[in-house]
């Protein structure tokens, strides 16, 4: 089944660049307003576990700029990313994504003394909300978020 893709990129403290590619629902017609809606909420609620500023989003033919402005904390780093751990509902096949700029706060043992995100945390669970709504697997099916980690290097 075809699916159609939003690609994001963030800006961290040093004006470094990292990028995300999500699989989404096929745009159509049908869908077009109400699913760029939906990727609306996903990337307001991903920019709220995030440190970086998003620079640019993608839907297909659609290319939105960013703000060019780096965040203000000098602990938004690109190399510090928050890895999301997402599942095909239906063939059980794992993927991945990754986000630059991690937003320490939502990590157990907030403090960066943990490495998974806090799954009472309020805006995770916004995020896995929007995430869920929106995003397909390559084949075209929905999608349940298994957990968010924190990978990369600790700065």
């Amino acid at each position: 089944m075809a699916t159609s893709v939003v690609e994001s990129s963030w800006l961290d403290h040093s004006a470094e660049v990292g990028r995300s590619k999500l699989h989404i629902v096929q745009l159509t017609a049908g869908n077009i307003v109400a699913t760029l809606a939906l990727v609306d909420t996903l990337n307001t609620t991903t920019d709220a576990i995030l440190q970086g500023t998003r620079s640019h989003t993608r839907v297909i033919a659609v290319d939105t700029p960013g703000s060019q402005v780096p965040p203000a904390g000098n602990d938004a780093q690109r190399e510090a990313k928050l890895m999301v751990r997402y599942q095909d509902d239906t063939t059980k096949q794992i993927y991945r994504v990754e986000y630059p700029c991690i937003l320490w706060a939502i990590l157990n043992g907030a403090g960066k003394t943990g490495d998974y995100v806090d799954p009472e945390n309020a805006g995770w669970q916004a995020f896995v909300d929007a995430f869920e709504a929106v995003v397909k697997s390559a084949d075209g099916n929905a999608v349940v978020v298994l957990d968010g980690q924190y990978v990369g290097k600790r700065i």
